[in-house]
C-alpha cells in the first residue's frame, strides 16, 4: 500500500493579510466630512457683529451660495473617489477646492473686516465665528485630499464629460441660490421656485458626481427644458409675479437679461448638450 504525501507546511510563512480597516481611507474620509460640514455651518453663522439697528452679517449675504455649492461639490467628488478606487484627477480636483474655498473665505473675510474697520458701514464691529470656520473647512479639505490613499491597482479613470456635466449643474445651482433671497423679497412663489431649482441641479450635480445613470441624465434634460422656458417667458413677456426692475439687454416686453441669469442658462445648455452625449453613449 502505497503511502500518501503530506506537504510540509509547518515552516511556510502565512501571507499577510489585507487589513479589514484602510484607516488612512476612513481618516481622510473624516476629514473631508468635518471641512465639508465647517464650510456649511461657517456660511451660515456671522462673519461680521453689528451693533445698533444692523444685523449681524453671515456668508449668505456675501458668496456664501458658491460657497455651499463648492461643499457639495467636494463631498460628491469624494464618495466618487472612494468608488473609482482612488481616481487621481477627483484626488486633485478636490484638493483645489479645498484651497479655492479657503481663499475665497479669506478673501470676504478681509473686505468685511476692511469696510467694518474703516467706518465705511457703520454698525459693523467685530470678526464673527463664521469666516474662520469656512477657511478652516477648505483647509481641512485640502489636507485630507493630499492625505488620502494613492490609487488602488484597479482605479478607475474618471469620465470627464460626468466631471463636465456636475459642473455645469452646480454652477448654475450656486447662481439660482445667490439670487434666491432677492426673489424672496418680490414674491415667495419666486423664491421657492429658485430654491427648488437649486436643490434640484445640487441633488442631481452630486447624483451624476458619483454614478451617471439614465434616468439622472434625463432628469438634467427635462430640468434645464424647463428653467430655459420659464426664463425665455420671463424674458420675452414677462412673469405676473415679480417685477423688479433689472439691468441688462432688453429682448423682449419682460425682465432684462443680465450676467447671472446668462450664466445660469448657458450653464443649463451646456449641461442639456453634455446629457445628451452622455445618454446616447450608454
Amino acid at each position: 500500500m502505497r503511502a500518501e504525501m503530506v506537504p510540509d507546511t509547518a515552516g511556510a510563512r502565512a501571507a499577510p493579510r489585507p487589513p479589514l480597516v484602510d484607516w488612512r481611507a476612513t481618516a481622510a474620509t473624516a476629514g473631508v466630512g468635518a471641512g465639508t460640514m465647517l464650510v456649511l455651518v461657517g456660511t451660515l453663522l456671522p462673519w461680521v457683529t453689528a451693533t445698533g439697528e444692523l444685523r449681524p452679517v453671515n456668508g449668505l449675504a456675501g458668496d456664501g451660495a458658491y460657497l455651499i455649492t463648492a461643499a457639495v461639490g467636494v463631498a460628491a467628488m469624494w464618495v466618487a473617489f472612494l468608488r473609482s478606487g482612488g481616481s487621481p484627477v477627483l484626488r486633485l480636483l478636490i484638493g483645489l477646492s479645498g484651497v479655492l474655498i479657503a481663499y475665497w473665505a479669506a478673501f470676504d473675510t478681509w473686505q468685511l473686516t476692511r469696510l467694518a474697520s474703516g467706518g465705511v458701514v457703520a454698525g459693523l464691529s467685530l470678526l464673527g465665528p463664521g469666516g474662520p470656520l469656512v477657511i478652516a473647512g477648505g483647509v481641512v479639505v485640502a489636507a485630507s485630499a493630499v492625505a488620502s490613499p494613492r490609487p488602488a491597482a484597479g482605479a478607475r479613470s474618471v469620465e470627464p464629460l460626468r466631471v463636465l456635466l456636475a459642473a455645469a449643474l452646480l454652477t448654475s445651482a450656486s447662481i439660482h441660490l445667490q439670487l434666491m433671497p432677492d426673489h424672496f423679497a418680490e414674491s415667495w412663489i419666486l423664491g421657492l421656485g429658485f430654491f427648488g431649482a437649486a436643490m434640484a441641479q445640487l441633488a442631481l450635480g452630486a447624483v451624476i458626481m458619483v454614478d451617471g445613470s439614465r434616468l439622472a441624465y434625463l432628469g438634467v434634460v427635462g430640468l434645464a427644458v424647463v428653467l430655459i422656458s420659464i426664463y425665455a417667458y420671463a424674458v420675452l413677456h414677462g412673469l405676473p409675479i415679480g417685477g423688479r426692475d433689472m439691468e441688462g439687454l432688453k429682448v423682449g416686453a419682460g425682465e432684462a437679461v443680465d450676467l447671472s441669469g446668462a450664466l445660469s442658462k448657458g450653464a443649463e445648455l451646456v449641461s442639456i448638450v453634455l446629457a445628451g452625449v452622455l445618454l446616447a453613449r450608454r
